[in-house]
Protein backbone atom coordinates (compact mmCIF):
# COMPACT_ATOMS: atom_id res chain seq x y z
CA UNK A 1 0.00 0.00 0.00
CA UNK A 2 1.42 3.62 -0.84
CA UNK A 3 1.26 5.85 1.86
CA UNK A 4 -1.14 8.65 0.97
CA UNK A 5 -2.20 10.87 3.76
CA UNK A 6 -5.31 12.53 2.69
CA UNK A 7 -8.42 14.82 4.12
CA UNK A 8 -12.14 15.12 2.59
CA UNK A 9 -14.29 18.70 3.45
CA UNK A 10 -18.05 17.69 3.44
CA UNK A 11 -20.51 19.34 4.56
CA UNK A 12 -22.08 16.39 5.83
CA UNK A 13 -20.97 13.10 7.52
CA UNK A 14 -22.53 10.85 4.24
CA UNK A 15 -19.74 11.31 1.60
CA UNK A 16 -17.02 10.99 4.27
CA UNK A 17 -18.74 7.74 5.57
CA UNK A 18 -19.37 6.61 2.06
CA UNK A 19 -15.67 7.38 1.01
CA UNK A 20 -14.84 5.97 4.31
CA UNK A 21 -16.39 2.75 3.87
CA UNK A 22 -14.70 1.95 0.50
CA UNK A 23 -11.50 2.77 2.02
CA UNK A 24 -12.20 -0.31 3.71
CA UNK A 25 -12.48 -2.30 0.79
CA UNK A 26 -8.40 -1.63 0.03
CA UNK A 27 -7.09 2.06 -1.35
CA UNK A 28 -3.59 3.41 -2.02
CA UNK A 29 -4.88 5.86 0.71
CA UNK A 30 -2.98 4.76 4.31
CA UNK A 31 -4.30 7.54 6.14
CA UNK A 32 -7.56 9.22 5.94
CA UNK A 33 -9.32 12.29 7.80
CA UNK A 34 -12.41 13.80 7.15
CA UNK A 35 -13.19 17.31 8.95
CA UNK A 36 -16.89 17.99 9.54
CA UNK A 37 -18.29 20.73 11.28
CA UNK A 38 -20.53 18.72 14.29
CA UNK A 39 -19.54 17.10 17.34
CA UNK A 40 -22.64 15.07 17.08
CA UNK A 41 -21.44 13.97 12.96
CA UNK A 42 -18.26 13.57 14.13
CA UNK A 43 -18.80 11.22 17.19
CA UNK A 44 -21.00 9.23 15.35
CA UNK A 45 -19.23 8.65 12.53
CA UNK A 46 -16.00 7.64 14.44
CA UNK A 47 -18.19 5.03 16.44
CA UNK A 48 -18.80 3.78 13.03
CA UNK A 49 -15.61 3.95 11.69
CA UNK A 50 -14.56 1.27 14.61
CA UNK A 51 -17.63 -0.32 13.73
CA UNK A 52 -16.67 -1.61 10.51
CA UNK A 53 -13.03 -2.18 11.81
CA UNK A 54 -11.48 1.06 9.73
CA UNK A 55 -8.82 1.92 11.53
CA UNK A 56 -6.76 4.65 8.99
CA UNK A 57 -9.75 6.80 8.96
CA UNK A 58 -11.16 9.25 11.29
CA UNK A 59 -13.37 11.95 11.36
CA UNK A 60 -12.19 15.59 13.03
CA UNK A 61 -14.37 18.61 14.16
CA UNK A 62 -12.98 21.51 12.32
CA UNK A 63 -14.43 24.41 9.68
CA UNK A 64 -12.59 25.04 6.27
CA UNK A 65 -12.00 28.75 6.85
CA UNK A 66 -9.89 27.73 10.03
CA UNK A 67 -7.25 24.81 8.92
CA UNK A 68 -4.69 25.88 11.68
CA UNK A 69 -5.20 22.50 13.74
CA UNK A 70 -2.73 21.13 10.81
CA UNK A 71 0.71 22.05 10.13
CA UNK A 72 2.30 23.10 6.58
CA UNK A 73 1.58 19.83 4.37
CA UNK A 74 0.45 17.64 6.41
CA UNK A 75 -1.89 15.95 3.84
CA UNK A 76 -1.02 14.64 0.36
CA UNK A 77 -4.23 15.17 -1.20
CA UNK A 78 -7.27 17.74 0.11
CA UNK A 79 -10.08 16.59 -1.46
CA UNK A 80 -14.11 18.38 -1.44
CA UNK A 81 -16.76 17.30 -1.66
CA UNK A 82 -19.69 20.10 -2.28
CA UNK A 83 -18.12 22.47 0.40
CA UNK A 84 -16.64 25.80 -1.40
CA UNK A 85 -19.99 25.81 -3.22
CA UNK A 86 -21.11 26.91 0.65
CA UNK A 87 -18.54 29.17 1.32
CA UNK A 88 -19.06 33.18 0.59
CA UNK A 89 -17.16 35.22 -1.72
CA UNK A 90 -15.32 36.82 1.92
CA UNK A 91 -13.64 33.76 2.60
CA UNK A 92 -13.64 31.94 -0.44
CA UNK A 93 -9.44 33.15 -1.16
CA UNK A 94 -8.64 32.64 2.47
CA UNK A 95 -9.82 28.84 2.79
CA UNK A 96 -8.08 27.95 -0.55
CA UNK A 97 -4.88 29.42 0.65
CA UNK A 98 -5.21 27.37 3.71
CA UNK A 99 -6.29 23.82 1.69
CA UNK A 100 -2.93 24.62 -0.56
CA UNK A 101 -0.73 25.22 2.95
CA UNK A 102 -1.65 22.08 4.15
CA UNK A 103 -1.53 19.81 0.63
CA UNK A 104 1.85 18.34 -0.47
CA UNK A 105 0.45 16.62 -3.85
CA UNK A 106 -2.80 17.48 -5.16
CA UNK A 107 -6.39 19.98 -4.41
CA UNK A 108 -9.46 18.26 -5.57
CA UNK A 109 -12.72 19.58 -5.84
CA UNK A 110 -16.29 18.60 -6.50
CA UNK A 111 -17.80 21.71 -6.85
CA UNK A 112 -20.27 24.16 -9.19
CA UNK A 113 -18.10 25.31 -11.84
CA UNK A 114 -18.76 27.39 -14.80
CA UNK A 115 -16.25 29.18 -17.14
CA UNK A 116 -17.22 32.59 -17.66
CA UNK A 117 -19.93 33.32 -15.26
CA UNK A 118 -22.05 36.30 -15.87
CA UNK A 119 -21.97 38.72 -13.54
CA UNK A 120 -18.57 37.02 -11.51
CA UNK A 121 -15.62 38.95 -13.35
CA UNK A 122 -13.57 37.76 -10.41
CA UNK A 123 -14.25 34.09 -10.08
CA UNK A 124 -15.64 35.03 -6.45
CA UNK A 125 -18.90 33.28 -7.43
CA UNK A 126 -22.81 33.89 -7.98
CA UNK A 127 -25.58 32.66 -5.72
CA UNK A 128 -28.11 29.93 -6.50
CA UNK A 129 -30.63 27.75 -4.75
CA UNK A 130 -27.33 25.14 -4.79
CA UNK A 131 -24.34 27.20 -3.51
CA UNK A 132 -22.16 29.55 -5.19
CA UNK A 133 -21.29 28.62 -8.83
CA UNK A 134 -17.82 29.77 -9.53
CA UNK A 135 -15.37 30.20 -12.24
CA UNK A 136 -12.40 28.10 -10.54
CA UNK A 137 -10.39 28.74 -13.61
CA UNK A 138 -9.97 32.66 -12.76
CA UNK A 139 -10.32 31.93 -8.89
CA UNK A 140 -7.40 29.35 -8.69
CA UNK A 141 -5.37 31.22 -10.91
CA UNK A 142 -4.58 33.26 -8.27
CA UNK A 143 -3.14 30.42 -6.38
CA UNK A 144 -1.67 28.27 -9.02
CA UNK A 145 -0.25 28.21 -12.24
CA UNK A 146 -3.29 27.86 -15.35
CA UNK A 147 -1.51 24.03 -16.27
CA UNK A 148 -1.71 22.46 -13.03
CA UNK A 149 -5.61 22.76 -13.22
CA UNK A 150 -7.68 20.04 -14.77
CA UNK A 151 -11.49 20.46 -15.09
CA UNK A 152 -14.15 17.43 -15.98
CA UNK A 153 -17.43 18.15 -16.30
CA UNK A 154 -19.57 15.71 -14.01
CA UNK A 155 -21.91 13.60 -16.29
CA UNK A 156 -25.58 15.17 -15.21
CA UNK A 157 -26.45 11.43 -14.69
CA UNK A 158 -23.97 11.06 -11.67
CA UNK A 159 -25.38 14.40 -10.08
CA UNK A 160 -28.64 14.77 -12.08
CA UNK A 161 -29.85 16.95 -8.81
CA UNK A 162 -30.34 20.85 -8.91
CA UNK A 163 -27.64 22.35 -10.72
CA UNK A 164 -25.10 19.89 -10.55
CA UNK A 165 -26.50 18.74 -13.55
CA UNK A 166 -25.05 21.49 -15.31
CA UNK A 167 -22.31 22.58 -13.16
CA UNK A 168 -20.82 19.81 -11.42
CA UNK A 169 -17.21 19.24 -11.69
CA UNK A 170 -14.02 17.38 -10.90
CA UNK A 171 -11.50 19.87 -10.69
CA UNK A 172 -7.61 18.77 -10.12
CA UNK A 173 -4.94 20.85 -9.07
CA UNK A 174 -1.56 19.29 -9.14
CA UNK A 175 1.08 21.33 -6.74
Amino acid sequence: MLSIRSILFSRSAAPAGRTCNSLRRGSLISKFGALISTRFRCVRGNARLAELGIEHARLIIGKADDLSQFADRSFDVVFTDAVLCLIGPDKIGKVISEMKRISQRALVFVELHSSGVRRDPTGLGVFTRDGWVRDYRKLLSRFFSDDSITFKKIPADVWPEGRWKDYGSLITVML
